[in-house]
């Protein structure tokens, strides 16, 4: 299933990406986090991720690894994140189905008045056994409540405030 949610939300571009640079707070906000991590740093702008999702029994939790690069369009000041599957990057972990095909996109587009087109596109198979009632839930639930808690979270003041060194705002 391929999946794309898109909102728009009046805040900096330095904002948003600070919020979806902070690893570690995704368990309290990205939908089904179990743990979130990285595991090396590239550059500022790239970067291996590590993430698990957490499945509802009898379904097996899974996990990824990606590779995460920033890019900005000079000209629109498009900011996008985009992760896409390094599967063998690190050993499989016991208890958790290892996710070999993922792809997804965080696109932000500086609209007027402050404000910004925030998508999300998210292509992945979960591998394993799983449900159709699981995959549909998920393909409804994940995208609206992510976007929803990223609109409430980057409302706090330590990503108001943030500015990142290689994002430039409109």
């Amino acid at each position: 299933k391929e999946l794309k949610a898109v909102t728009q939300i009046k805040a900096s571009l330095s904002s948003i990406m600070a919020l979806l640079g902070d690893w570690e707070t995704y368990p309290q906000w990205v939908y089904k986090c179990g743990v979130s991590k990285t595991l090396k740093q590239i550059s500022e702008t790239e970067l291996i991720h590590y993430q698990t999702v957490d499945a509802p029994w009898p379904v097996d939790s899974r996990d990824f690894v990606v590779n995460i690069k920033i890019t900005q369009d000079p000209i629109t000041k498009t900011v996008k994140q985009i992760a896409t599957c390094k599967a063998d990057f690190i050993p499989k972990q016991k208890n958790f189905i290892r996710i070999t095909e993922f792809k997804a996109a965080w696109t932000l587009t500086p609209l007027k008045n402050g404000i910004v087109n925030v998508e999300y596109q998210l292509l992945v198979n979960p591998g394993g056994v799983v449900p159709a009632w699981l995959v549909n839930m998920a393909a409804v639930e994940g995208p609206y409540e992510t976007t929803h808690n990223l609109k409430k979270w980057v409302q706090k003041e330590k990503y108001q405030k943030a500015k990142i060194s290689f994002i430039e705002e409109p």
